[in-house]
């Protein structure tokens, strides 16, 4: 749950310490030497902050100033890189988000709390694009051992968290609120709530923590920037041009990722970085299937081999499909789905 480019909190994940240090320096050094790169209008932004229909309603400040400065002047390199990434993910969050009946702005959270990396782990054990602690994780449905760490699936994570939301809005209905407790856990709120004598936002935030306190102008500053990026000359490029077009694979049966690669000529890496829960790069054999990311280039040939496993192909929908006839089906961020049974 960081923000980035804050020096304090700068961390990478599953890197080591040495090279984080280094990273931090190298980062700390260029921000300090940086120039800004677009005239900082506040009655431009004012005016665009009023125009979003965000779920919290803040007050511009100071502190989103602040935070809107470092996405679009000193980090503007970083803020390029998050915003390639919004391509592969936001389609993926609007699907499930519209299917929880949730507020799609929702969205800019997973920007302040992982970078929207699905592998980012952070130094207080929070892992995935929505951060989820391990305890939180389970409890609301994900599975956690020495096999698999479904904090790193970028489906049932999402849906994990959306569900978290959705409770946490049952509880509080008010979105300030919620996003207070999944930043610091309800435990925290709840107390806020006892010292203050109040629920409103503005007359509990002095008893939560610092983190939790700057949590909603780092939101309200995701937000500005996912909308207003082209004024700062910034614009989402294709995450998916390294692999193609992508594709799902449901796969039932025990599956390596050794295999995956003599079969598809992928290299090992490639298929961990779209497949970070598998932790011994290995899929299990698994009633309810398990989802393998590989480029639609390569899934023809690996449908082949699972068929050769005695497996057939369950089932196959678009994203054209999907928003023609709204049917739900996974990950409309790729192209397609195979189901294979």
């Amino acid at each position: 749950m960081k923000f980035p480019w804050t020096i304090a909190t700068l961390a990478v994940a599953m890197t080591p310490v040495a090279s984080v240090q280094a990273t931090i320096n190298t980062d700390l050094a260029s921000i300090l030497l940086a120039e800004p790169s677009a005239v900082f209008d506040e009655n431009s932004i004012k005016a665009n902050l009023a125009e979003l229909n965000l779920p919290v309603d803040l007050q511009y400040d100071r502190k989103i100033a602040d935070y809107i400065k470092t996405y679009v002047m000193y980090g503007k390199r970083e803020t390029q890189t998050l915003l390639n990434r919004t391509e592969l993910y936001f389609p993926l969050f609007d699907k499930y988000l519209e299917e929880y009946g949730l507020p799609k702005e929702l969205k800019y959270l997973s920007m302040i709390e992982s970078e929207l990396r699905s592998d980012a782990l952070s130094g207080a054990s929070a892992a995935g694009l929505w951060q989820l602690m391990p305890a939180t994780a389970m409890e609301f449905g994900l599975n956690i051992n020495n096999q698999i760490d479904e904090r790193y699936d970028p489906v049932k994570s999402t849906k994990a968290a959306l569900t978290m939301l959705s409770s946490l809005y049952k509880k509080y209905c008010d979105w300030k609120l919620v996003l207070a407790a999944y930043n610091s856990g309800p435990g925290r709120v709840n107390k806020a709530i006892r010292m203050a004598g109040s629920t409103d936002y503005e007359a509990i935030k002095q008893y939560l923590p610092i983190e939790t306190q700057n949590y909603l102008p780092k939101y309200v500053a995701a937000a500005y920037v996912g909308n207003y990026f082209e004024d700062y000359g910034l614009n989402p490029k294709d995450h998916k041009i390294d692999f193609g077009k992508l594709t799902v694979l449901t796969v039932y049966t025990k599956l390596s990722f050794n295999e995956v690669s003599e079969i598809t000529g992928l290299p090992v890496n490639s298929i961990r970085s779209l497949n970070p829960a598998y932790l011994q790069d290995v899929l299990y054999r698994n009633a309810q299937g398990n989802f393998l990311v590989v480029p639609e280039k390569v899934a023809t040939a690996l449908e082949a081999y699972l068929k050769e496993l005695g497996q057939s192909k369950a089932a196959v929908a678009s994203l054209d499909q999907w928003y023609k006839n709204k049917q739900p089906f996974l990950l409309p961020d790729f192209s397609r789905v195979i189901a294979v049974a």
